[in-house]
């Protein structure tokens, strides 16, 4: 449940990762005799592709290439992979650290901040993690109005209507996590309904976006649209000075 909670309700990370081993590796035997004895099949299963990226910094094994191979070794016989398996895989993150090797899990696949609802963009955006991260930064409350008068492709807007709303940021996603064992019997869809039945049906105060360029104020509408906050934002074409959705602060 909490690797679940956190993929679908945090706004300002990029992955979740969980720490599945931690162990001394000063030789590639060493590495793949270790890695063999994890329990890998409690995490992966033999009908879903898995990935090992790794890193090194100062350590003995310092070729990523090999203790890439020595890794995904062990894991293919560890949990009897198939080879002709298709689809998005699950990636293992391999971090050799001073000699000390910590194998860990992606649950989240693609990156947070791609929530699944900006399809478009406008000159220069923003990351949707970053915007929610203004955001909490500002230490602006939902019970108030929230302006912004060059809102680009209005990921900022967006991202603060979902916030009064109470709209879990990755509700709209799918995650890595549904194709792991402990959550491949739908526990994220159980969580995503928990969160889904906790939203407001409205946002609480105006939240106004605008932007002196119409093709960026048009891609904020649909963007808007699409993360199911239309109705909450007023978008208007409008230059800096010109912008009505000042006059409410």
């Amino acid at each position: 449940r909490a690797i679940a909670r956190l993929n679908l309700g945090l706004a300002c990370a990029s992955h979740v990762l969980v720490r599945v081993e931690r162990f001394r590796a000063r030789h590639f035997s060493e590495l793949e005799r270790k890695a063999m004895q994890v329990d890998w099949r409690t995490w992966l299963r033999d009908d879903v592709p898995f990935a090992v990226r790794a890193a090194a910094r100062q350590s003995r094994l310092h070729h990523t290439g090999g203790v890439v191979a020595r890794v995904a070794g062990a894991i293919a016989t560890s949990i009897g992979h198939r080879p002709d398996v298709e689809g998005e895989p699950v990636t293992v993150l391999v971090r050799m650290v001073d000699d000390i090797c910590t194998l860990s899990i992606d649950t989240s696949g693609r990156p947070l901040h791609e929530r699944g609802w900006r399809l478009e963009t406008a000159k220069a955006p923003l990351r949707e993690d970053l915007a929610a991260a203004l955001i909490r930064a500002s230490g602006w409350s939902a019970a108030t109005p929230f302006v912004d008068p060059t809102c680009g492709s209005g990921t900022i807007a967006i991202e603060a209507a979902r916030l009064a709303r109470r709209i879990a940021p990755g509700r709209d996603r799918s995650f890595a996590a549904e194709r792991l064992v402990p959550l491949a019997d739908g526990l994220v869809e159980t969580v995503r309904a928990e969160f889904v039945a906790g939203e407001l049906p409205r946002a609480s105060a105006p939240i106004h976006a605008s932007d002196r360029d119409a093709g960026a104020v048009a891609i904020s509408s649909r963007n808007a649209e699409r993360a199911g906050v239309g109705a909450d934002l007023v978008v208007e074409h409008a230059s800096l000075s010109a912008a009505s959705g000042l006059r409410l602060t």
